[in-house]
């Protein structure tokens, strides 16, 4: 295998759930160095395919979410995220 690749974000958000639940279990869990990491990364996964507050991803849809989307409609989400500080 070339390195890791990820297909899916919402499979790898449910497998860092479960995996930051084992984490947690361990004495020092929540305070430890693993269980920050894998906090920072569900963060990042939800940054790139939000959810609402009913736990679905629903239309929240961002350029990177994975979902199947028209080019129009990826160039047009694209194009929304960028901020100013991001061309400065």
């Amino acid at each position: 295998m070339d390195g890791l690749q990820i297909s899916n974000l919402k499979t790898l958000r449910e497998f860092m759930c479960k995996t930051q639940h084992k984490v947690y279990a361990e004495p020092g869990g929540p305070e430890s160095y693993e269980a920050k990491m894998i906090s920072e990364l569900i963060r990042e996964i939800d940054r790139l395919r939000p959810l609402g507050s009913d736990g679905k991803h629903g239309k929240l849809h961002t350029y990177y979410c994975q979902c199947d989307l028209t080019a129009d409609e990826r160039t047009d989400l694209y194009w929304s995220s960028i901020t100013w500080e991001d061309v400065q």
